[in-house]
C-alpha cells in the first residue's frame, strides 16, 4: 500500500502588498512659555484651506494691552467661513512685547516629534505686528531672523522673505 503525499508550493504574488497612509488636520494654538499644544475643538481643517490668524494680549473684549491677563488668538478658516477665539490665562507668563514671530512647524506630540507634514510650499501673507505705541511694522522691518528647521543631519523646511508682505515656506523632507 502506497501513501499519497501533497506537497505545499509557495505561490508568490504579483502584486506588491497593500500600504496605508492615516493623515489627520487639526487647528492647535501654544502659547511660549507656558501652554502646551491645545487643539481646537470642533474646528476641522483641511490641506489647502486659506487660514488667518491674529494674536494679541488683553483683556476679554478689551483692546490689546501687554498687561492683560490672557493671550488671545483669532483663528479662521476663511476657506470654509469659519472661526474662534481661544483664550489662554496669562497667570504664568509675562509678555514683554518686544517680538513677534511667523512659524511654520510641527506640534511635539505627547513626547513625540513627529515627522513634518508635506506642505510641498506656501505662503504667509501680511506678516505685520503692532507696536506698543499703535504704529505697524511689516516683516522685514522687524530685523528678521530666518530659521531653517532641520533634523537627522538635513534641511526639514526653510523660510524666505519675498517682500514687504509675504514670507515663502518650502518643505524639504520629514525627519
Amino acid at each position: 500500500m502506497r501513501a499519497n503525499t501533497a506537497s505545499l508550493i509557495p505561490v508568490t504574488s504579483p502584486l506588491p502588498p497593500l500600504t496605508y497612509t492615516v493623515s489627520s488636520y487639526f487647528a492647535w494654538t501654544e502659547l511660549v512659555p507656558g501652554q502646551s499644544i491645545s487643539v481646537l475643538p470642533n474646528f476641522n481643517v483641511s490641506p489647502g484651506d486659506e487660514m488667518f490668524v491674529e494674536v494679541w494680549v488683553g483683556n476679554k473684549g478689551a483692546n490689546p494691552s501687554l498687561s492683560g491677563a490672557y493671550a488671545i488668538a483669532f483663528v479662521e478658516d476663511v476657506s470654509k467661513a469659519e472661526y474662534t477665539y481661544i483664550y489662554n490665562a496669562m497667570s504664568k507668563v509675562k509678555v514683554l512685547g518686544y517680538q513677534a514671530e511667523w512659524i511654520m512647524e510641527r506640534p511635539f506630540e505627547g513626547g513625540v516629534l513627529p515627522g513634518l507634514a508635506d506642505y510641498t510650499e506656501t505662503y504667509m501673507y501680511s506678516p505685520w505686528t503692532e507696536k506698543t505705541d499703535g504704529t505697524w511694522l511689516s516683516y522685514d522691518q522687524n530685523n528678521a531672523v530666518q530659521i531653517t528647521m532641520g533634523g537627522a543631519d538635513r534641511t526639514l523646511s526653510s523660510a524666505i522673505v519675498i517682500d514687504t508682505n509675504t514670507i515663502y515656506f518650502a518643505w524639504a523632507a520629514f525627519n
